[in-house]
């Protein structure tokens, strides 16, 4: 069973993590989205239930993003996981966190143009299915 799915839509990258932190082989998928992008339009939106990048994960992304601040946001309904993104802010100042019923809010964010949102959605359905389609607090019941 995985613990967390990647993929990009356009110049976003976009990740569901369940309740247990991603396997390395997990992290390297997300690295290798991060690689591909022009760090200079990437953005990113993460949806976790707890589980998140432990230290040495975090270390990786920072070194690869080299200072570059990337708009980013996780969506989770989990304390736990916005004080890791509290911490990961310090690092990219421009990274938030949103509730579950805050995706439109957090999609604005990032600027990503509302005709796009239909298309996240079910980029997100469809990670969300390769985690086993199990029920996941992060996720907006309209999704």
């Amino acid at each position: 069973m995985r613990n967390m799915a990647v993929t990009a839509v356009g110049h976003l990258g976009v990740s569901v993590f369940t309740e247990k932190n991603p396997s390395d082989a997990e992290w390297s998928e997300m690295l290798d989205v991060v690689r591909k992008a022009d760090l200079s339009k990437f953005r990113g939106i993460s949806f976790s239930d707890g589980g998140a990048p432990n230290s040495a994960q975090r270390k990786m992304m920072n070194e690869l993003i080299k200072g570059h601040s990337v708009p980013s946001v996780v969506i989770t309904a989990s304390t736990v996981v916005r004080g890791i993104v509290t911490a990961m802010s310090w690092f990219n100042p421009s990274m938030k966190a949103y509730a579950p019923d805050q995706l439109d809010d957090a999609l604005r964010h990032l600027n990503v143009g509302e005709s796009e949102f239909g298309i996240i959605k079910l980029e997100v359905r469809k990670l969300a299915m390769k985690l086993g389609n199990k029920p996941l607090a992060c996720l907006p019941r309209n999704l």
